[in-house]
């Protein structure tokens, strides 16, 4: 499930709190609007858009350790989360370049 989907068919805050704490990239626009402008459009509640807006400007601000507070998750692992996919594609990079 992504922040997209997330924001339309669902209105659980423990829903979105679960979905950023295992994958924070979700929050990030993937095309269009944003999971927190969608929030928004499909008028979900209130503690739901408050929670993408602290995560959101978490995210930008690269601040994981208020981003792990506001979902109850752990700083290193939402930064592992946030790196692992980075690590994964400059290593695989480096291994093509390396053997290409």
């Amino acid at each position: 499930m992504d922040g997209h989907f997330a924001a339309m068919f669902n209105s659980h805050p423990a829903v979105f709190e679960l979905l950023i704490r295992e994958h924070p990239l979700a929050l990030c626009p993937t095309s269009g609007d944003t999971p927190q402008q969608m929030v928004t459009v499909f008028n979900r509640p209130a503690p739901i858009i408050s929670l993408l807006t602290d995560t959101t400007a978490a995210l930008a601000e690269r601040d994981y350790a208020v981003l792990a507070a506001r979902v109850h998750g752990n700083e290193r692992t939402i930064n592992i989360a946030i790196l692992g996919p980075r690590l994964a594609a400059r290593g695989t990079l480096l291994l093509c370049i390396k053997h290409g």
